[in-house]
Parts: C-alpha cells; sequence; structure tokens
C-alpha cells in the first residue's frame, strides 16, 4: 500500500512540474513583448518584487518563518543560486545568441545528478539516463538551427546559469523534506527581489516609465510564473528527484515554442519538431521502460513469457 501511495505520490507531483514548466514557456511570449520597454535586469526586479509582496500578503507567517536561524541558511543559498542563474542568463545573451544560450542553459539537466551526489544522493537509473541523453539530443534540435560556432564570454556565463540552475534544484530537493514550502519558496523569491534591484542600478539604465503591457507581464510573471510555480516546485519536489526534475524542465522550450506558434504564429522547423518530439519521449521513456520490467517481473512471477 505505501509503494503504491510513494508512487501515485510522485506521478502526481512530477505531473505538477509539468504543468508549471508549461507555465514557464507559456510566458515567453508575455516577456518578450515585455522586453520592449524595460531592460532584463529591471524586469526581473520587478517580478520578483511583486511576487514577493504576493507571498508576504497570503502567507505572512511562513514568510517570517523563512527569516529565522532553522530556514534562513537554506533560502539564502537557494536564492543566490537563482539570482545568479537568471544575471548569469541574461548577461550571457549580450554576448551569445537565443539558441546558444537555451542550449547550454538545457545542460542543467546533466549537472544535477553529478552535484546531487555532493548530498550523497545515488546517480539516477540507467532509465533515467536515457531519457536524459534522448532529451539533450532533443533540446540541441530545437534550438541549434543556427550551429553551435566559437565559445565565447556569453556561453562560458551561460554554463554558469546552468550550474546555478542544477544547484537551486538540488537544494529544493534536498531540503523540501524538511522546511515547510511556503517558507522555502518566499524565502528564494525574497532573496532575488532584494539583490536583484542593486545589480540593476548599477548595470541597466532605468525605465522611463511603466507600460501597461509592462505592468501586464510583471504581473502574470510574478503570480502565476514565480508564485505558484514556486510553490508547486517546493511542494512536488518533496516525492521526486533532482534528476527527474531537472528532465521534466528540459520541456520548457517545448511549450515555449507551442505558445509561440499558437499566439503569434512562429512556426517550427521540421528538426525542431522533431526535438520537441524527442524531448517528450526522454521525460516518458524512464517510466514506459520501468514499466516495461516491472511487467516482464511480473509475468515471470506467475510463470507466464515475458
Amino acid at each position: 500500500m505505501k509503494a503504491d501511495r510513494d508512487v501515485r505520490n510522485r506521478r502526481l507531483a512530477e505531473l505538477s512540474l509539468l504543468l508549471i514548466t508549461a507555465l514557464w514557456g507559456g510566458t515567453f511570449v508575455t516577456v518578450k513583448a515585455a522586453l520592449t520597454d524595460a531592460t532584463p535586469l529591471y524586469f526581473v526586479a520587478l517580478r520578483f518584487t511583486v511576487a514577493f509582496m504576493a507571498m508576504a500578503a497570503m502567507y505572512p507567517g511562513q514568510v517570517v518563518r523563512a527569516a529565522r536561524p532553522g530556514c534562513r541558511g537554506v533560502v539564502v543559498a537557494a536564492g543566490l543560486f537563482l539570482l545568479i542563474g537568471y544575471t548569469m542568463q541574461t548577461w550571457g545573451l549580450v554576448y551569445t545568441t537565443p539558441a546558444k544560450s537555451g542550449f547550454i542553459t538545457g545542460f542543467s539537466v546533466i549537472i544535477t545528478p553529478l552535484i546531487a551526489r555532493l548530498w550523497r544522493y545515488p546517480l539516477p537509473d540507467r532509465a533515467t539516463f536515457a531519457g536524459i541523453g534522448c532529451a539533450l539530443i532533443g533540446l540541441g534540435l530545437l534550438t541549434l538551427d543556427s550551429g553551435l560556432g566559437a565559445v565565447n564570454l556569453g556561453d562560458c556565463l551561460t554554463l554558469i546559469c546552468a550550474a546555478a540552475f542544477a544547484f537551486q534544484i538540488v537544494m529544493v530537493g534536498h531540503y523540501a523534506r524538511r522546511i515547510d514550502p511556503v517558507s522555502l519558496a518566499a524565502g528564494q523569491i525574497g532573496v532575488v527581489a532584494a539583490l536583484s534591484w542593486p545589480a540593476a542600478l548599477i548595470i541597466e539604465p532605468r525605465p522611463d516609465h511603466l507600460t501597461p503591457r509592462l505592468a501586464a507581464a510583471v504581473l502574470v510573471t510574478a503570480l502565476l510564473a514565480t508564485v505558484l510555480a514556486f510553490l508547486v516546485q517546493s511542494v512536488a519536489q518533496k516525492y521526486t528527484s533532482a534528476a527527474r526534475t531537472a528532465l521534466i524542465f528540459t520541456a520548457e522550450p517545448v511549450f515555449a515554442g507551442l505558445f509561440s506558434w499558437w499566439f503569434i504564429g512562429e512556426w517550427l522547423a521540421p528538426a525542431q519538431m522533431m526535438g520537441c518530439l524527442l524531448i517528450l519521449y526522454g521525460m516518458v521513456s524512464p517510466e514506459l521502460i520501468l514499466f516495461w520490467h516491472g511487467r516482464r517481473a511480473d509475468s515471470r512471477r506467475a510463470g507466464r513469457p515475458g
């Protein structure tokens, strides 16, 4: 009974992670339009500030708990990795192409299980590793239509971004079972909000005014793609591994492509469509492999051919 319940919880958690991945992919069109009215770091600062204000209004007790000694160190560390990821990705785009940035960011799916070893977690099983490899090939087909080219400063900065996101995924997965998920999510959001403002003030010119398009994008990304998404991630990672979480997150460019096609008529090339299919197959193949082996084992125990 407990084993069946654990499987159900894991599948529900992974479905929830897939839904927030779709939500993140859906915000690309909104954010792309909003960035004509604000620079990237200012947008991040506005987004996380509004998100933190919403968290404080809804869960004041948990926000206060996030600053207590038993929780403070974890949320600051996870929030710093989150901030580093967003900052390095933004700076990297100054020097590299969006296609290369998307592919290199996807390397977090490889880095995550390796970093998990630092917390003494076992490496993923062969089925998950096969899914990771398949998803990476698909990610390359989806994003590298212009080719890799020479490695430059932007590529190096984006690789730091991928490592930072991997650390954040592993930390959330490690501490989600010990810390209240609302406090864990609120603390990370608060850290990014507090530290992104100084970075924006130092690096980028200040926006002239808050346009309706920018305000709408900030609200959508703050309330749905940040508050809701980080709450779901903090809860869901109690029931699944960091490696599986990173694998699910590789579907983000798939959903981005689908929403771009739906809303602005941007078509994917045949190779990019194949990449989407490979990513989706990489996500479900570990389940299919484990299910097949389970059926074969049950057949052998029942004396039937597998």
